[in-house]
């Protein structure tokens, strides 16, 4: 499995927003592109310490993250599996329940079994 975010910037998981700052400075200065002479792996590794800092200097980002983390590290093969977990993130409690289109399409559906049904 990769490393995640808090590996490769070597901070625990429940760090501290200024801690997260610290790392996010010390790998910056290490690998600015302007300081290594344009190499472009350094390049390429600073640009993906900018990423990361974005996703965890966000508490929205940073909340999705670790969510998208503890999903991955729940579903490991060998593992017995509850069919919620696959339920709950395909339902969201955040959409708001509109069950009016449903009961129109029924009635719908019911009115022409019944006139094919009962012809007149």
């Amino acid at each position: 499995m990769e490393k995640t975010y808090y590996e490769k910037f070597g901070i625990s998981e429940n760090a501290s927003f200024d801690e997260i700052k610290r790392a996010y400075r010390r790998l910056a200065f290490r690998y600015h592109p302007d300081k290594n002479g344009g190499d472009r792996k350094c390049e390429n590794i600073f640009k993906e310490i900018n990423k990361i800092y974005q996703t965890l200097s966000d508490p929205i980002s940073r909340r999705e993250y670790d969510t998208k983390l503890r999903r991955a590290r729940a579903f490991q093969p060998g593992r017995d599996y509850n069919p919620e977990d696959f339920v709950k993130p395909a339902v969201s409690q955040d959409t708001p329940k509109n069950y009016r289109w449903a009961a129109i399409v029924i009635f719908f559906l019911m009115r022409a079994i019944l006139n094919s049904s009962n012809p007149s």
